[in-house]
């Protein structure tokens, strides 16, 4: 394989959400300083010469991080050059006092964006940033400023005169002062925005003036754009040229909380940390007031906050003044838009939320929505799981009324958790267009509570989205003693080989929990058939089992496993007893010549579907006893219809080109290779994957995209303009 060696050494990396109680910090449990826990992204759809590839970094002693681009060859070998660095450009910024950060307010007629200046938030805002008052924080913090909070705001932009031991001008965190004012990214993987990214949407129900050929000219040239976000409450929007921030924002939501990054006893907290969410989209965006194409941005928080915000990215010329780019915000959402605390069914935003066009109709033209689980931790009395869909376009007005957004709860909850209190919590969907006229037709997703289930919005009426029929479980997922298996990840969609309907497949556990990181419950993976019929749910007996097995000794320096191909003989007539619904894998994988499970409490973190191959990385739970971390993960591939192994060699060990026996040990097909170090989301392009180790390497792998195997993959697929394959946080 072709690497690129990266900058140290991680530790462990799990979120720091609790489910039934408070957050905790689980960056006091990372020894090392540096790592990368996100995906990259690239320039470009194929591998050309000279490909651009973004990628992320942490620094968890500094809680500071960077945006790097490098290069990747036509042959997928990676350049360890790095062409620029985010943080070390934002110095530059910072000195000559030219950054533009932009937030948001909730002011009745006035609501909207705002130059991120003290003199330009409204008085409740500035509240947020004067508390905690000076006094209740350590000695001469604040220099004895009563009202700190122009000191602090100048702090988040970049000004040091108040960092440090000198007491005389106020004791705030001190930061490096060599690229040390970009915050930690974790979660959050860059995104690559350039030209266009679609075909094929000139004709009806797409719209047929104002034509998305005529939008994809106009924006041919822009300037091409990385947006991330990081833990210094900002999403960050970098010149893809050059590295220099041209934008950033701020949301309103997480200002209450951006006080503590100036703490000079500061515990690290997350705040920007989900992969925002891109695509373009038919809408009434803010400056010209009508309805336009629209190249919009959705981001979250993961544990960082409840809600999401969108920012219209289509001309990044705009950024060149903070008015013009202020009016670039279009709406925030989050726990007050549905109810308030204690009423709200939306929790911490975990869920990738995605860009579609819906059935229903506004004034002849189809609308526009985002879609997205409620995540975890609600408030709500009862706890639900749920599934929003927001109207884009109806957030511009500042408020979200009645018909505004559709909620469908599914009646899953606390009452039906383990423990009879936890609230549950709806992961990222995957949507399907099921008669391909470009509308979304069905959502799949999973809960905490292992439910996967499809919700029906096929109907011109959002109205009918929530009757009661619209909603079907597919199926319930647990372990050999009974326990729920969660459901976190996005779901992967594809056509049924043989019959009427799709194969949802999921992969089930969850890594948010410090609780998560050792625990030994043995997940799955799925392949459901959804026969669209609405009958009764599928059960584990009508599912035909496939088991990995760990092969002995090792292929050009990697441990492997293979993997069963038994036949499934697809039957949904007779007994549900004699049905055959599909297939199931459990990671319970024995040792090599060992009865002993080898790594009970692994689980799937992302699942990819590309060229008629289904990808999973997977994580291994760490030892309870040990302070070490993760002993690291497996990335398999294998036929999503039967969940068995293909014919065909997938993986190009030896970086040779070539897919023949020297990727073979014998007879043995490696339907899984393991890495010592936890897997990052991958990225896939051309004839190769891009996976991110947790100390900063990124591997380059060879992949078979000329396999037998059918391309059935139905989900609507919000192409990522970064045109990478990613299906899980980011997304």
């Amino acid at each position: 394989h072709a690497s690129y060696n990266g900058r140290g050494e991680y530790l462990s990396a799990s979120d720091p959400v609790q489910l039934a109680a408070a957050l905790e910090n689980v960056f006091t449990t990372i020894q090392s300083t540096v790592g990368s826990a996100s995906a990259v992204a690239l320039n470009t759809q194929s591998l050309e010469q000279g490909a651009r590839v973004f990628r992320a970094f942490y620094n968890s002693r500094t809680n500071s991080g960077d945006v790097v681009a490098i290069t990747i060859d036509n042959q997928g070998t990676i350049d360890t050059t790095e062409l620029w660095s985010a943080a070390a450009q934002l110095d530059t910024i910072i000195a000559n006092d030219t950054r533009k950060v932009i937030s948001y307010k909730r002011d009745g007629a006035n609501t909207g964006g705002i130059p991120f200046v003290f003199t330009d938030l409204l008085a409740s805002q500035q509240a947020l940033l004067n508390a905690p008052a000076a006094a209740s924080l350590p000695g001469g913090y604040g220099n004895g400023d009563a009202d700190i909070g122009d000191e602090r705001l100048d702090y988040l932009l970049g000004d040091a005169s108040h960092e440090g031991d000198d007491i005389d001008v106020g004791e705030f965190r001190d930061r490096e002062a060599d690229s040390g004012k970009l915050g930690d990214i974790i979660h959050s993987s860059p995104v690559y925005v350039g030209e266009a990214p679609f075909s094929g949407r000139d004709e009806a129900p797409f719209p047929t003036t104002n034509t998305y050929s005529s939008f994809a000219e106009s924006v041919e040239n822009r300037n091409p754009m990385v947006y991330i976000g990081a833990n210094d409450g900002m999403l960050h929007g970098f010149s893809a040229d050059t590295g220099a921030e041209l934008i950033a924002y701020a949301p309103n939501e997480l200002l209450e909380n951006l006080s503590d990054l100036t703490d000079p006893d500061y515990n690290h907290q997350m705040y920007v940390d989900l992969t925002a969410s891109v695509s373009d989209a038919y809408m009434v965006n803010r400056p010209l007031g009508s309805r336009q194409w629209t190249t919009l941005l959705l981001g979250g928080y993961r544990s960082g906050g409840k809600g999401y915000f969108a920012l219209d990215i289509t001309d990044p010329d705009a950024y060149s003044d903070i008015n013009t780019a202020a009016d670039t915000v279009l709406w925030e959402f989050g726990e007050e838009d549905d109810g308030g605390v204690g009423s709200s069914d939306l929790g911490f935003s975990y869920s990738q939320p995605i860009i579609a066009m819906s059935n229903a109709e506004s004034s002849g033209e189809k609308r526009w929505v985002a879609i997205f689980g409620n995540g975890y931790n609600s408030t709500s009395t009862d706890g639900d799981s749920a599934l929003y869909i927001l109207f884009l376009e109806d957030g511009v007005d500042g408020s979200w009324d009645s018909g505004d957004f559709i909620k469908i709860t599914t009646g899953y909850g606390k009452a039906e958790s383990s423990d009879g209190t936890t609230p549950n919590g709806l992961g990222s969907p995957a949507l399907v267009d099921a008669d391909g006229n470009g509308t979304v037709d069905y959502v799949y997703a999973g809960d905490l509570q292992g439910n996967l289930m499809r919700f029906d919005i096929s109907s011109s009426s959002s109205s009918a989205w929530t009757n009661s029929s619209s909603l079907q479980t597919l199926y319930q997922a647990e372990d050999g003693l009974g326990n729920p298996q969660p459901i976190i990840i996005q779901p992967v969609v594809i056509s049924h080989p043989e019959d009427d309907g799709h194969i949802a497949i999921i992969g089930t556990g969850s890594w948010m929990t410090n609780g998560d990181a050792t625990t030994t419950e043995i997940q799955s993976l799925y392949g459901v058939w959804d026969d669209l019929s609405n009958s009764i749910e599928v059960t584990k007996i009508q599912l035909v089992e496939q088991e990995f097995a760990n092969a002995s000794g090792q292929l050009e320096g990697y441990s492997f496993r293979t993997l069963t191909s038994n036949y499934v003989t697809w039957k949904n007539n007779g007994n549900n007893s004699n049905k055959v619904k599909g297939w199931y894998i459990d990671f319970d994988i024995q040792g090599s010549g060992s009865s002993i499970i080898e790594y009970p409490g692994e689980r799937a973190t992302q699942l990819s579907y590309i060229a008629g191959i289904l990808f999973v990385n997977t994580i291994l739970p760490k030892d309870s006893l040990s302070c070490e971390g993760s002993p690291g993960g497996y990335q398999l591939a294998f036929d999503p219809n039967t969940g068995g192994a293909y014919a065909d060699i997938i993986f190009d060990l030896n970086n040779d080109h070539n897919f023949d026996e020297d990727d073979q040990s014998g007879d043995s097909t490696p339907a899984a290779i393991f890495y010592d170090k936890p897997l990052g989301p991958s990225t896939f392009i051309s004839d190769r994957v891009l996976t991110s180790l947790s100390d900063g390497e990124i591997i380059s792998t060879g992949i078979n995209v000329t396999t037998s195997a059918s391309t059935g993959r139905l989900s609507w697929r919000e192409i990522d303009i970064s045109t990478v394959n990613n299906d899980d946080d980011g997304n």
